[in-house]
Order: C-alpha cells, then structure tokens, then sequence
C-alpha cells in the first residue's frame, strides 16, 4: 500500500540512533531492476543521510528555541557523536594516527581517512570558522559527505573533484555566510607519493630523517642524524564560497616519512602572558620528538601545547599523524 501510495519502486528508510528520521522513495528509470551497485551506493549514503537529517532537526529547534541553554545542548549532542581523545587506523604499509579534543562551545574542527579501492590512504583535515549550532550543522553535513564521497569516486578520488563536493556542501548549507578551510591528501604507499590540494588550511609537515652521506668514516654516523621539515604547499581559498580557487600538487615521500596535519586552534593557543604556541615552537617539537615518539606522535605534540598553555585549550583542536612503513602490510612483509 505504501509504495502504491508513493508510486515508489524503492523505500529506503533512513535512521539514526535506532529511530526513523526520514524515508526516502524514488523510482527506477525505465521500471528497470535495483542492481548490485545501485544497492551499494544506497547502503553507504543512507547512514550519511540519516545523520544530516538528525542535525537538521537539531538546527530547527534551535532556531525556535534560541537560547544559550539549548545551544550547549545541541553542540554537546554533536561533540557526543564525535570520536574524542585517540583514534588508530591501520592500512597496508601506513598508519594513521589522530587526535581530537573538542572546545567547551562546539568548534568546526573534523577530520576524516579512508583506504581507496586501488590501496591508497586518502585524509582529509578541516575546520569550519566560528562556533555554534550552525557550525555543529556544516561539519556535520561536511562529515557525511565525506562518508559517502570517496567510495563514490573509488580509484578515481581526485582531491581538487573532492573540495569542490565539500564546497558545495558548505555553500549550501552554510548559505555563504560561513567558510570552512580544508587540506585533503593522498598517499600511496607502494609508489611513495602523495597528491594534495589545499583550501586555505595550514600547510601540514613531513618529519624525515636525514641520512649522514655514504662515505661517512662509521656504520654508526650512518644512522641518520636528525629529522628535516618540509611543508607540503599548496594555495587555495577557503570553502564557501561560489567558485573557489583549488589546484592540485604533488610529492615523492620516502618510506619512513612522518607526515603531520593540524587545525589553527594549535598554533593559536596562548598562555597567561598572551603568547601562541606559534609555528617556530610547533616545528622544534616535529624536529626533536615526532619521529621517535613513534604512534604516540601527536599526543607529544598535545602535551608539549598543554605545557604552554597551563591547562586545557578552550578551542577545540585536531592533530592527525601519518606513518608511512608502518601497518598491516609492513607487518606481513617484516614477519615474512
């Protein structure tokens, strides 16, 4: 009765936290048959859906009910659904460790990875400016298509195609009024590359170790001898906007590599005196302690910005840390 009510060939209901926020009907074109494909691509995009649809119910309460009380609510509702403290991810050859420590009122901070059918690593790191609802509402959204978008690319994932999706995500939900800066990369393993395009986010750094010169007089001055940084660069403007300009770039890694993304909020984070972390202090403790600190990578990071601020940071603050050579694969390779 219901898909003749509908004149529906296809239900699809979307639900969250075990509750139906939303149905879905559509027709298939020429009364053809749902294949295997098209079942797929509806399995991955209905989570997605039923979590946009849920703050989307959250955003109009808000709106009714435009109190400070109800605020903190729906933020802390957002910042629950959210993975704090210490996240791992093993992929073939590489790992990808993160942090995230949210702000006391909900920031725009999130970050995503995913392992793409041809074996690369895509990560992808972003923060939507301000705070609030409507910032708990673009990230939210912007997470969701982040879900969904790299299976829907597959091997064909290209980072400049991908911003533009999140762009449109951000315009149309944010409705210009608020941008969202974003660095999305990736990395294959096997080939020891990384392709990247940048949206107006901090350039993240490679931590590598630099090898004393063949002809040195020991094996031991061989070792290598301390870590060199590198920024990966690449100019683009913040999401948001109608037409944002993006460009792709490129890198040859080596196998050893330690490659690490951060939000503002990091180098941002002031002490009593007024002073920021700043990048000078940020890129002492990549040279001195991220390569040795091995997966505890950005938790040193965390703790050294903890010890200059005298306590907790009040924004939120995201740190993810690649580790090339380092994963199932290597594993396999090491015990073989």
């Amino acid at each position: 009765a219901l898909f003749l009510q509908l004149q529906a060939d296809v239900i699809v209901p979307l639900i969250d936290r075990d509750e139906v926020v939303a149905v879905v009907s559509a027709e298939i074109a020429g009364r053809g048959t749902l294949t295997d494909e098209s079942r797929l691509l509806i399995a991955q995009a209905r989570r997605a859906a039923a979590v946009g649809f849920t703050y989307l119910h959250l955003f109009r309460e808000a709106e009714i009910r435009v109190t400070v009380a109800h605020e903190v609510e729906v933020a802390s509702a957002v910042q629950q659904a959210r993975a704090t403290g210490e996240v791992r991810h093993q992929f073939a050859r590489c790992e990808v460790i993160a942090c995230y420590r949210p702000a006391a009122n909900f920031g725009g901070d999130w970050w995503t990875t995913h392992e793409l059918p041809d074996g690369r690593v895509m990560v992808a790191v972003g923060d939507v400016s301000g705070s609030g609802v409507p910032v708990a509402l673009i990230s939210s959204t912007v997470e969701g298509a982040c879900e969904t978008t790299p299976r829907i690319l597959g091997a064909g994932f290209d980072p400049v195609a991908f911003l533009h999706l999140l762009n449109r995500e951000v315009v149309d939900v944010g409705g210009g009024r608020y941008s969202m800066s974003c660095f999305v990369a990736v990395f294959d393993p096997e080939a020891r590359t990384v392709v990247y395009a940048n949206a107006g986010h901090p350039f993240p750094y490679i931590c590598r170790a630099v090898i004393a010169p063949p002809d040195a007089p020991s094996a031991s001055a061989r070792r290598p001898q301390h870590t060199e940084l590198r920024a990966l660069v690449s100019r683009g403007t913040p999401l948001g906007v109608i037409d944002p300009m993006l460009s792709v770039a490129s890198l040859e890694l080596v196998g050893d590599d330690v490659v690490v993304f951060y939000t503002t909020s990091l180098v941002e984070a002031r002490n009593r005196e007024g002073q920021a972390y700043g990048e000078r202090r940020l890129q002492r403790v990549l040279r001195q302690y991220v390569r040795s600190a091995g997966a505890r990578a950005c938790q040193v990071i965390l703790d050294d910005v903890r010890a200059h601020h005298g306590g907790e940071i009040g924004e939120d603050v995201t740190l993810v840390a690649v580790r090339l050579g380092v994963g199932t694969g290597a594993i396999r390779a090491a015990a073989s």
